[in-house]
């Protein structure tokens, strides 16, 4: 698989736009402009050592190339964006156009004044007052005194430091001195404003106020904008034009919106360049050419435990249950383990603090009044939870699952043997390697479904005792085993026992989780409505999708975890939808993880 970020031209179909544009003047125009670099290939400490170096003819360089090629033009009244990854070359071009920097090759022609925000805060004198730094920036501008102080209370007023106006500048914060010197910049109205990341800085506040004056510039003086942002969002929502540069090169240019979306699903990603012309084809496919729209909704809560609380609503919502499990958020074994405990019961898995009652889930709880409810505790910590439980006005039955002075994988092997005494449980039994989260918790909705109960493990566990004996005892016919590390334990179990092992290795991290979901797809009987649920790949997720193997389970359907940077992985699993797309009637984005461009994406590929 390919690890390089693809740098090849793409191109948008925009006919209609490129005519209209032709009736509007150039004010930029970038003509095959190029920028190198020279790095030194060694560390020089001091002048006499470069001139030694020089004499000698001892000093090498290593040229960089920061910009190739780059042409395009910016018509006035545009508010032109630049997207690309950190290193790519915008702030480069950016100083180029300001004539901060001369390119190695090519030209630009700039038609009309610029004011360029492209380093808040150069030139200030940190020793100096507020007062005296207003004067000398402006300065440094191109401002006379007199302009400087015609301006001056509007400079004070818009940053917002009356009170701090004769404090010296280092004792301000760096948001105090964003806001001056943004200030001091936008003073005039020029033809063109140039804005580097400047809308990222200060409090969220300042952000606003910066953007409500560039519009103000934009509405009522036509002032052509050329701003660069990380942004995706802030780029889509206030220019009409924008381009991606990617590692010195121009990828593509075209209407802002139709580019961010683009630049959200591609942007920084590694993988083939086969892999990046069949998502951009599926971005860019025309609307009139899909099927009819199947629904996509996304659930995401003020916190991961309210998300998984609305996940619990929407999979039960025409359902009654007399029964709740409740999985601390501690870690994600909790889930692992609550899961075919609920599913034995019929029960939804509730996310909670240890010590702290959700109001969503109480409110949830309070509704529903089952008359047992079991907190699955793997770290200890949930002691007043269980008595907060207890003091529900409807007095339920608390079960406090909590581990005792052992390790996980004998807690795990405990909780196997009650839940057998139960008759809680089919025949078999999954070993998971507690390393593996996203694996686990794709496994989920068939531990939930299954009622396939869970023994945790590391790599250095060598007590199979336990194991052994829920074999024996309970007639286990078959081990899914989760990820290589625990190998030595289900060649054991192998060596000793005829049954059927079912093997899933995050060697090949790339089929891994696509082998864990389409195991889950097929095991699950499929239902008249299937709502797929999608969650990122990403290991910061996992505390939102602590309900969701449950709401899955109950549902009859699967999580698909959507890879966050190989375009090779979201391909795979995008195929993996399109396999399956006569089966999913629409989709559930859980939480925060997915960008707006993803679920786009995805919803794209799955009416197509």
């Amino acid at each position: 698989m390919s690890e390089r970020i693809n740098t090849t031209a793409l191109e948008l179909d925009e006919q209609d736009a490129l005519s209209s544009e032709n009736a509007r003047d150039t004010v930029i125009s970038i003509d095959h402009v190029s920028m190198r670099f020279n790095m030194a290939s060694e560390q020089l400490t001091s002048f006499k050592e470069y001139a030694l170096k020089l004499l000698k003819h001892e000093l090498y360089f290593e040229e960089f190339t920061a910009l190739q090629d780059i042409s395009f033009d910016i018509k006035e009244g545009d508010v032109f964006g630049i997207l690309g990854t950190n290193g790519s070359g915008k702030s480069t071009l950016l100083k180029i156009i300001a004539g901060v920097l001369e390119p190695s090759s090519g030209s630009v022609n700039v038609q009309g004044s610029i004011a360029p925000l492209i380093e808040l805060g150069a030139g200030f004198d940190m020793e100096l007052s507020a007062r005296e730094n207003i004067y000398l920036n402006g300065a440094l501008l191109g401002y006379d005194k007199d302009f400087i102080e015609q301006h001056f209370d509007s400079i004070v007023e818009f940053a917002e430091i009356e009170k701090f106006l004769d404090m010296p500048m280092k004792n301000y914060s760096s948001g105090m001195v964003a806001r001056i010197a943004f200030s001091i910049a936008t003073v005039i109205i020029p033809d063109i404003l140039i804005v580097d990341e400047v809308l990222s800085v200060g409090d969220f506040m300042f952000q606003r106020k910066c953007e409500d004056r560039i519009k103000t510039l934009i509405d009522q003086h036509d002032v052509t904008v050329l701003i660069v942002s990380h942004n995706n969002e802030q780029i889509a929502r206030l220019c009409n034009r924008a381009a991606w540069i990617e590692k010195g090169h121009l990828r593509l240019i075209g209407n802002a919106s139709d580019l961010c979306s683009i630049y959200g699903s591609l942007g920084g990603r590694t993988g083939s360049e086969s892999s990046e012309q069949m998502i951009f084809d599926l971005l860019t496919r025309p609307q009139e050419k899909r099927e009819a729209e199947k629904p996509a909704i996304s659930i995401t809560g003020n916190s991961p435990t309210a998300t998984c609380a609305e996940i619990i609503e929407w999979a039960w919502s025409d359902d009654d249950y007399d029964i709740a499990v409740l999985a601390c958020d501690g870690c994600h074994f909790n889930a692992l383990l609550a899961n075919p405990i609920a599913g034995a019961l019929g029960a939804p898995v509730f996310s909670t603090k240890p010590n702290f009652l959700t109001p969503l889930v109480e409110e949830n709880l309070c509704q529903s009044r089952p008359t047992k409810i079991i907190l699955i505790d793997s770290e200890a910590t949930a002691y007043e939870m269980a008595e907060r439980l207890k003091r529900l006005p409807w007095k339920p039955d608390i079960i406090h699952a909590a581990r005792e002075n052992e390790s996980m994988y004998l807690f795990s092997a405990r909780l196997i043997e009650e839940g057998a005494r139960a008759g809680l449980w089919n025949d078999e039994v999954a070993i998971i390697s507690m390393h593996d989260v996203n694996g686990a918790l794709a496994l989920t909705p068939y531990l939930y479904a299954q009622c396939c109960p869970v023994v945790l493990m590391l790599p250095d566990d060598n007590d199979v005792a336990r194991t052994m004996r829920y074999f024996e005892d309970y007639g286990s016919k078959r081990v899914i085993a989760l990820d290589e590390s625990i190998e030595h334990m289900v060649e054991i179990i192998e060596d000793e026992y005829d049954i059927e092992i079912l093997r899933f290795s995050s060697r090949a991290a790339v089929t891994h989780l696509k082998d864990v979901t389409e195991f889950v797809w097929n095991a699950i009987p499929t239902s008249n409505l299937k709502t797929l649920l999608i969650a990122s790949k990403t290991h910061t997720q996992w505390t939102e999708l602590i309900s969701s193997g449950a709401a899955a389970g109950h549902k009859e359907t699967a999580i698909q975890f959507f890879p966050s940077d190989n375009l090779d992985e979201i391909v795979g699993s995008l195929r993996q939808i399109e396999d399956h797309s006569g089966e999913i009637d629409a989709l559930l984005f859980i939480g925060e993880g997915l960008s707006s461009s993803d679920q786009k994406l995805l919803i794209n590929t799955l009416n197509d």
